[in-house]
């Protein structure tokens, strides 16, 4: 590929504009945090993407950690109380006392998250 600003002479692209997707060489290519960019145009449409996907990468693990561990301690809460209904073994007091807890603080984490969190904004 070559460089898209250096048509007429045969300059090597080493990249591509992270924006429009034109080759650059290494004296076109402007540096930007994940790649490189074309103009100032493309620098400022690439700042851009950048928050934008930041944003929704830190979205996104918030609202995965708000489901994810309630629902890891019911599952394991669930395991450890019906492990005689479920696997067949020996009923183990302490295993049930641990479900049970496990239950209760994924259960109270689920109404937390329900309805405190989304009443009660600061």
């Amino acid at each position: 590929m070559n460089c898209h600003n250096h048509r007429e002479n045969p300059a090597i692209a080493i990249a591509t504009c992270r924006v429009c997707s034109v080759g650059l060489c290494d004296s076109c290519g402007i540096p930007v945090e994940k790649g490189f960019v074309c103009s100032d145009a493309c620098r400022s449409r690439s700042e851009a993407i950048n928050k934008m996907l930041d944003s929704q990468e830190a979205s996104f693990r918030g609202h995965f950690n708000w489901f994810f561990m309630p629902a890891l301690l019911v599952v394991i809460g669930v395991l450890l109380v019906g492990e005689r209904a479920l696997f067949g073994t020996p009923v183990n007091t302490v295993k049930v006392i641990m479900g049970i807890v496990l239950l209760v603080v994924g259960f109270a984490y689920v109404f937390y998250v329900i309805y405190i969190k989304r009443n009660f904004r600061p």
